[in-house]
């Protein structure tokens, strides 16, 4: 497996300013689920990919949210549709990944989050299904395909309920490829068979 340089990259800590209060109340509570059930206190959550670029952008951010947990992604999304009052439309054991749908009041669309445990994936040979073993955030980001999928953004909670950025992971490209509005491959053929 290729192994990315693992960097923190700087950021403005007033990342989150700019989501919605449903979406901080939604993370917040995902936040706070997600330690309850992690082995390690401090259990991480980590927003990825299109989202982290657009809290960076300061674009709008879609009702679609991918997350990662270093930990059990199904389980999670099981304890965060009863949690929130959503479903859990999708559950993939064999990936270790769910999708969990609130449904938003008329006339707004559902959010979607889509859960993913932090994992490797090995494929035995051209074309099959990968195999998949879970892993720490740092390995996950490295078996991505592009670089602006590769970037996570850790999410923490206080106490009292608010959401606040962590780490902000940008290990191949830290900022300068996504800035210029360019993406790079992160992985090669030879590196995703065994």
């Amino acid at each position: 497996m290729t192994t990315a340089v693992y960097q923190e990259a700087e950021h403005d800590p007033h990342l989150l300013q700019g989501v919605s209060p449903e979406l901080r109340n939604i993370l917040s509570r995902t936040v706070r689920v997600a330690a309850r059930m992690s082995e390690n206190p401090g259990g991480s959550l980590w927003l990825v990919g299109g989202v982290v670029r657009d809290l960076l952008l300061a674009l709008p951010i879609e009702r679609d949210i991918d997350l990662v947990v270093e930990g059990d992604a199904i389980a999670l999304a099981h304890a965060l549709a009863a949690h929130l009052g959503g479903d859990v439309a999708a559950s993939h054991e064999p990936f270790g990944t769910a999708t969990v749908v609130l449904e938003a009041g008329p006339p707004g669309p559902a959010l979607h989050l889509d859960l993913a445990m932090a994992r490797i994936e090995t494929y035995p040979h051209p074309a099959a299904l990968p195999v998949v073993q879970p892993t720490t955030i740092a390995h996950d980001l490295a078996r991505r395909d592009f670089s602006i999928n590769a970037m996570a953004l850790e999410i923490l909670a206080t106490d009292e309920g608010d959401v606040f950025p962590g780490r902000l992971l940008d290990p191949f490209t830290d900022g300068a490829t996504w800035q210029r509005g360019c993406c790079a491959c992160c992985t090669t053929a030879a590196s995703m068979t065994t």
